[in-house]
């Protein structure tokens, strides 16, 4: 089972790089939808812990998620 990590503020994908450049713990659509597709299919397990951000971005990361076609197991962390 392969983990995929929602961590910090979520984010429009364009603005990745700059809270990536100043260190800043960030998830976007971008970051999740590339860990699904690098587990193919494969079941996973999503960690959750984030304060909020972008209801849009969420919106999108919410739908990738539900549409995945392995098994899709939540987990909130924190």
């Amino acid at each position: 089972m392969r983990v995929v990590n929602i961590k910090g503020v979520i984010i429009p994908s364009d603005y990745g790089w700059i809270y990536d450049l100043f260190g800043i713990e960030n998830t976007s659509p971008k970051k999740v939808t590339d860990a699904l597709a690098e587990a193919a299919g494969e079941d996973i397990e999503v960690h959750i812990n984030s304060g909020g951000g972008s209801v849009f971005a969420g919106a999108e990361i919410y739908s990738a998620l539900i549409s995945y076609t392995g098994n899709v197991t939540i987990k909130i962390v924190g």
